[in-house]
C-alpha cells in the first residue's frame, strides 16, 4: 500500500512575528520571540481539507495565552558590555529600546566592570511581567 500524508510547517520566528503583530504594536525593526508556543492549539478555521496543494491559503484559529519576548542583539550588547564599568549600564542600553531593564552580577563582587572577553558574560531574558 502507497499513500502520501501532506502537512503544514512554520517557522518558529516567524510564526511568533505573525501572531504578536495580531496582538502587539511593533517599531520598524523589532521582532519578538513568542515563548511557549507549543501551548497555543492551533487548529484549521474551517474543517481540515482534504486536497491542501491545491489550497492557496489555510486559516487557522489559535487559542492559548503565552508570552512575547523581545528580541535584541545580544553579540551587539556583550560586544558594548565588554571592559565597561557596572555604572555604564544606562548609558549602554539607551542603544536597545527593547530592554526595559536590567540587572548586572559580576563576579568575584570585587570587581566592578565587565570581563574583557564576551564569552564570560552571559544574557538572560526574562518575560515582563
Amino acid at each position: 500500500m502507497r499513500g502520501n500524508l501532506y502537512g503544514l510547517m512554520f517557522k518558529r520566528s516567524d510564526l511568533s512575528t505573525h501572531l504578536a503583530l495580531k496582538k502587539i504594536t511593533l517599531s520598524a525593526g523589532e521582532s519578538v520571540d513568542v515563548v511557549a508556543l507549543d501551548s497555543l492549539s492551533l487548529s484549521f478555521a474551517d474543517n481540515a481539507p482534504l486536497d491542501m496543494l491545491s489550497l492557496s491559503e489555510v486559516k487557522f484559529v489559535v487559542k492559548g495565552e503565552t508570552v512575547a519576548v523581545w528580541r535584541i542583539d545580544e553579540v551587539a550588547l556583550k560586544t558594548d558590555l565588554i571592559g565597561r564599568h557596572k555604572r555604564d549600564i544606562p548609558t549602554i542600553l539607551k542603544n536597545y529600546p527593547n530592554v526595559l531593564s536590567a540587572t548586572a552580577t559580576i563576579r568575584p563582587f570585587w570587581k566592578n566592570s565587565f570581563p574583557d572577553d564576551g564569552a564570560r558574560i552571559s544574557i538572560r531574558k526574562l518575560p515582563v511581567q
